[in-house]
């Protein structure tokens, strides 16, 4: 009975579509990424870290997401997503 199970989920995780498998991947990233944005963002509103080290962590979050239209570096206001 058990080795049946084993059997039926190893064969369900082998013709699982590997879009969706990446996509359910990009979703944990994207998911990571915003958690961590906003951990900065807290930190530099409470005064915990500076705006050079906030931006600079947020280019490290661009970077690492691959994503070029994600988020924007402005100025004096930390990050933003991009319009």
């Amino acid at each position: 009975m058990l080795q049946g199970e084993l059997d039926r989920r190893l064969q369900a995780a082998q013709i699982t579509d590997p879009l969706k498998r990446r996509e359910d991947a990009l979703r944990r990233d994207q998911a990571r990424l915003t958690k961590s944005m906003e951990r900065l963002l807290t930190g530099y509103q409470e005064n915990l870290i500076t705006l050079e080290s906030s931006a600079a962590a947020c280019r490290n979050c661009a970077n690492s997401s691959g994503d070029r239209s994600g988020i924007a570096i402005v100025g004096d206001d930390g990050c933003r997503p991009n319009p």
